[in-house]
């Protein structure tokens, strides 16, 4: 009699991920240490498949190793496809969106502050909106945690709740779940949007810029301006969370949009502005895009 050994992959659950950013390596790590099969699209690669490649996930207590191989086109149907496109890709990935394999496919949206207009426009298109509440830097192949732990906030409800929970069980995040919210968008991006555009004016780690009273003073003025500018267009926004969320940019952090394209799509989150009606915000986004 003989026994044939069981394939492990055999069985796996399958995952798409649309990206390559921080993120989009961040969730293949954990997808992948949890048994998921995971298909990473970039648009980039002409090959269906490319040489695999071993990335480094570190953070302040470990390292460790994952390999994927980056896929120009979905060749399995999966059960979710996660989008964590960066500034600087999410219109040619995009395309991925119109594949006939993701149809019906629960689409998680990480990066909604590009790509919501597009996606609110289409109709076949199952968007659960999500936010990532952590610290991530990409150099080369390696992704480095500067948080110890990191926030998760997917908006479902129901029976999705439970599975999403399992597939990206990790002590290093925690998975929260809510109800989408226009409040909860705007207030998301604009914290982020803002916390970048300081790091890239001063050069600095919030840290030290608010330890200045003059680039304190600034940085007040502008958090000021952008709350007014969102209550012209109606949007709600919690001030006092806006200025917490920019206090938790930690030490050590790297903006990704220190190029002159990263500094324009960053200028277009943070809206249109003049010198008149927003000196700070004026002065602000007119010095990174001298400085880029």
């Amino acid at each position: 009699m003989f026994f044939f050994k069981k394939n492990k992959d055999e069985h796996k659950r399958v995952v798409a991920i649309i990206g390559t950013s921080p993120l989009a390596m961040f969730l293949t790590a954990v997808l992948q240490q949890n048994n998921i099969n995971v298909i990473v699209l970039d648009i980039l690669k002409r090959n269906k498949f490319e040489k695999e490649e071993t990335w480094f996930l570190k953070n302040s207590f470990q390292e460790q190793s994952f390999s994927f191989k980056f896929c120009s086109e979905l060749t399995k149907k999966p059960e979710y496809c996660f989008v964590a496109s960066s500034f600087d890709e999410y219109k040619s990935d995009l395309l991925f969106l119109s594949d006939k394999m993701l149809k019906d496919v629960p689409i998680i949206n990480f990066a909604s502050f590009y790509n919501h207009k597009f996606v609110e426009q289409s109709e076949n298109i199952k968007e659960i909106r999500a936010y990532f509440d952590g610290w991530l830097i990409k150099q080369k192949k390696e992704i480095t945690m500067l948080n110890r732990n990191a926030e998760l906030n997917i908006c479902c409800e129901g029976a999705l709740e439970k599975d999403l929970s399992e597939i990206l069980s990790d002590k290093k995040i925690d998975v929260k779940f809510s109800k989408n919210s226009e409040k909860m968008f705007w207030q998301k991006k604009i914290s982020w949007a803002l916390g970048n555009l300081f790091v890239l004016a001063y050069d600095e780690d919030i840290s030290k810029i608010l330890v200045n009273n003059e680039k304190r003073q600034t940085v007040d003025n502008a958090i000021k301006e952008t709350c007014r500018i969102l209550k012209n267009e109606e949007y709600q926004i919690d001030a006092q969370k806006l200025l917490t969320d920019i206090y938790a940019f930690p030490d050590g952090f790297i903006s990704e949009y220190a190029s002159p394209s990263g500094c324009l799509s960053l200028c277009e989150m943070v809206g249109d502005v003049n010198y008149f009606d927003y000196p700070k915000l004026f002065e602000l986004t007119n010095k990174i895009l001298k400085k880029y």
